[in-house]
């Protein structure tokens, strides 16, 4: 039996069909899972500006090799900045700005994060970004990439410049202790639009990655006094951070890893001693575990959902 050029064209468009049908659910269970976050589309209030950013990203790691991680980093290397305009396609001009870029690369180079999987999950061609959505009254603004494995962070200009001027005792300390639970800052860019204020951005490595199967997260800076939060109703797509008072009956078993946390915590806090730094907390992640994990070892668990 021959098949018809009709009926091959019937084929090919059911087949096109439920191609499509299964592309747009994958789409929809993806969104789905995503509680907290907003797609960043063209008609978000904040599209134009985040375009802007990653091309900054892509031409600055792309087209200025030099400015990977070096052996040796100078002064003028925390000082460096490269600046580059940026014109939208109806005329507009961002200011994009890169600071420290090699001393950036060579945190990044401390932690093992090479420079193609930086650039290919902070500032990949065409994904769209994401808007966090939860109860934070930091007044900052935060923005995850597609894969929601790093954190655009926007902050004070204040706060920026302190930062750069300890960002050498920042990099000694991820060489001496790749595996510090201190956040893990790997790039800082501005943007800005003229007639309007300059934005800071640093980027930062998600401890909720991967996050879909994180059920509770706490913020915990060892005080009570006005540290609760209260639970957000069922059915809420706002991502809560549960705060010390709703933690005291909680406990954590590190199992075998015990020792190396408080170590590793233990020098952290010195860190932050030394640096004169008070304001800052310990972020929990609380997550079920299925059936067949719970043998597993903490550490054997830890580098399989790193991979």
């Amino acid at each position: 039996m021959e098949m018809t050029e009709m009926d091959k064209t019937s084929q090919t468009s059911r087949a096109s069909t439920v191609k499509q049908r299964s592309s747009a659910w994958k789409r929809l269970r993806k969104r789905m899972s995503r509680k907290g976050v907003v797609e960043v589309d063209i008609d978000h209030h904040r599209y134009q500006m985040l375009e802007c950013i990653r091309k900054g990203i892509r031409d600055t790691l792309l087209e200025h090799s030099d400015l990977g991680p070096k052996e040796d980093l100078k002064e003028e290397d925390y000082r460096h900045i490269v600046a580059q305009k940026i014109t939208t396609e109806d005329g507009k001009e961002f200011m994009f700005e890169s600071y420290a870029s090699s001393v950036f690369a060579a945190v990044r180079q401390a932690i093992n994060l090479s420079e193609e999987n930086y650039l290919n999950s902070v500032a990949p061609p065409m994904l769209p970004y994401l808007e966090f959505v939860s109860n934070s009254k930091s007044g900052q603004d935060f923005y995850l990439t597609n894969d929601m494995q790093y954190i655009f962070k926007t902050d004070k200009k204040y706060w920026i410049d302190y930062f750069i001027s300890i960002l050498g005792d920042y990099l000694n300390h991820f060489l001496t202790y790749p595996h510090s639970l201190i956040v893990k800052f790997l790039g800082l860019y501005s943007i800005n639009l003229p007639g309007n204020q300059k934005k800071y951005f640093l980027v930062m490595q998600s401890i909720f990655y991967p996050s879909h199967r994180i059920e509770d997260r706490f913020d915990i800076k060892g005080c009570l006094a006005g540290r609760y939060q209260k639970p957000r109703p069922p059915g809420s797509t706002i991502v809560t951070v549960y705060k010390d008072q709703n933690f005291v009956d909680e406990s954590l078993n590190l199992g075998t890893q015990g020792e190396w946390f408080i170590e590793q915590l233990k020098a952290d806090t010195l860190f932050m001693k030394e640096l004169g730094v008070q304001d800052y907390s310990l972020l929990v992640g609380r997550q079920i575990r299925h059936v067949d994990e719970q043998k597993e070892t903490l550490s054997n668990l830890i580098s399989r959902m790193q991979k």
